[in-house]
C-alpha cells in the first residue's frame, strides 16, 4: 500500500495535466453511468406505456342486418392470406333456436382460416386436452376441419350425452344435427353443452350473433385496415369495427434508440478511462523499467499501478456520484418523469460495483501486458 501512495504522489506531481484529465474522465464516467441507467429505465417505462396489448378484435354486428355463417366464410376468403397467418383463433357464435326448440346453450365455432383453408385452432385443441375439458376420445384433426368431415364432440354432464333434442344413436355413436349425421369422436364437459363440429359442416344459412379474431401478436395498422376494408367490400353495413388506438411507432423507435445510445455511452465511458490510463502508463515506462530492475515483479508492478488507478477511481467516482445525485434531485427528476423511481440504494451500489469490476478486469489485462512488454522496449532503446 505504501508503494501505491508513493507512486500516486509521483504521478500527481509530475503528470499534473494527465492526472487532471483522468479525474475529469472518472468524474464524467460516474455521472454518465448513473444518468444512463436512469435514462434507460425512464424510456423503458415510457415505451411500455405506448406498447399495450392489442391482440383481439371484435366487430359489432349491425342490428339492421343479418350475418350468416356463409357470409363469415366469404369474408374470410376475401381477406389477404398474410393477414390471417398469425391468428390464434377465429370465434363465431350462434343460437340453435331454429334447429333445436329447447333451451340450448350458445353454439360455438372455433377455428383458423389461412390461405383459403380451414384449420383447427391449436390453442382451442390444447385447452380441451390439457384443461380436463375433453373427457374421452379426441379433438378434430386438421384434415377433418379442412375437409368438413362430419365428426363431433358431444357434451357429457356426468349422466350421459347432454343433447336433449338431437337424434342420438348411442349404439352407433352418432348424432343428427343440421340434417346431417355426425360421428361422435369424443365427449367434453363444460361450456354451453352444444355439440362441437367442424366449421365447414355448419349450414351457410345459420345466423351468427358473435364474431371475433384473436392474433398471436399485436394487431398492426395494416391488418386492421385490411379487415375493415374487406368488410366494407364484402359485407357493407354489416360489421362495425371499433376505432383502435395504435401504439405510437415513432415514439417506440425514438425510445429504443435512446436506450441503445445510453448503453453505448455507458460502455464508452469505461473504455475512455482504460485508454487514458494506458497512455499514462506509456509515459511512465522509464519509472516502470527502473522498478523492474530493482526487483519488482510483473505481478507486483501490476498491483501497484492497478491499486493506484482504483484508489483514484473510487474517490473520484464518489464525488461524481454526489454531483449526479444533486442533479437528479434538483434537475433530472423534473425533466425525466420516471427517472427518480428507477433508483434505490441497492441500485447505486450495483452500478458502482459493476463499474469497479469492469475497470479492474480491463485494467489488469492492460497493465500486466504493458508491464511485460514495455521494459524490453526501454532496454532496446537504451533509455535505462
Amino acid at each position: 500500500m505504501r508503494y501505491i501512495f508513493k507512486n500516486l504522489k509521483e504521478f500527481i506531481v509530475h503528470e499534473k495535466i494527465i492526472f487532471f484529465i483522468m479525474v475529469l474522465c472518472i468524474l464524467s464516467s460516474s455521472i454518465v453511468l448513473n444518468f444512463c441507467y436512469g435514462l434507460y429505465q425512464n424510456y423503458h417505462v415510457q415505451k411500455n406505456e405506448v406498447t399495450y396489448e392489442l391482440t383481439e378484435i371484435t366487430p359489432e354486428i349491425s342490428e339492421k342486418c343479418v350475418l350468416t355463417k356463409g357470409q363469415i366464410q366469404a369474408y374470410l376468403e376475401a381477406i389477404r392470406p398474410e393477414c390471417l397467418k398469425n391468428t390464434l383463433v377465429i370465434h363465431v357464435s350462434a343460437e340453435l333456436d331454429k334447429y333445436n326448440p329447447d333451451d340450448y346453450g350458445t353454439f360455438h365455432m372455433r377455428f383458423n382460416y389461412y390461405d383459403h383453408v380451414c384449420q383447427i385452432s391449436e390453442v382451442t385443441k390444447e385447452a380441451y386436452e390439457k384443461n380436463g375439458i375433453l373427457l374421452s376420445g379426441r379433438y378434430f384433426t386438421n384434415e377433418e376441419e379442412a375437409s368438413g368431415a362430419y365428426v363431433a364432440l358431444v357434451a357429457n354432464d356426468g349422466s350421459g350425452w347432454n343433447t336433449p333434442t338431437l337424434s342420438i344413436q348411442k349404439s352407433k355413436n352418432t348424432i343428427e344435427l343440421f340434417g346431417n349425421t355426425y360421428k361422435v369422436i369424443g365427449e367434453y364437459n363444460g361450456g354451453s353443452g352444444c355439440p362441437v363440429v367442424p366449421f365447414l359442416t355448419v349450414p351457410d344459412s345459420l345466423e351468427v350473433n358473435g364474431f371475433s379474431i384473436s392474433f398471436q401478436s399485436n394487431i398492426t395498422r395494416s391488418i386492421y385496415e385490411e379487415l375493415v376494408n374487406t368488410a366494407d367490400a364484402v359485407l357493407p353495413g354489416v360489421l362495425s369495427f371499433p376505432d383502435l388506438q395504435f401504439p405510437d411507432t415513432d415514439s417506440i423507435y425514438l425510445y429504443n434508440n435512446i436506450m441503445v445510445i445510453s448503453i453505448l455511452i455507458a460502455s464508452l465511458s469505461g473504455i475512455n478511462l482504460a485508454i487514458l490510463y494506458l497512455f499514462m502508463l506509456k509515459k511512465r515506462n522509464k519509472n516502470l523499467a527502473i522498478m523492474r530492475i530493482c526487483g519488482c515483479t510483473k505481478w507486483q508492478a501490476t498491483q501497484i499501478y492497478l491499486g493506484e488507478c482504483l484508489l483514484i477511481s473510487i474517490v473520484v467516482y464518489a464525488i461524481g456520484f454526489l454531483i449526479f445525485y444533486a442533479l437528479l434531485k434538483f434537475v433530472f427528476q423534473y425533466v425525466f418523469e420516471y427517472m427518480m423511481d428507477a433508483y434505490s440504494p441497492v441500485i447505486f451500489v450495483e452500478i458502482f460495483l459493476i463499474y469497479i469490476i469492469v475497470i479492474t478486469i480491463v485494467l489488469s489485462i492492460l497493465i500486466y501486458h504493458n508491464v511485460k512488454k514495455e521494459i524490453i522496449l526501454e532496454f532496446k532503446e537504451g533509455k535505462v
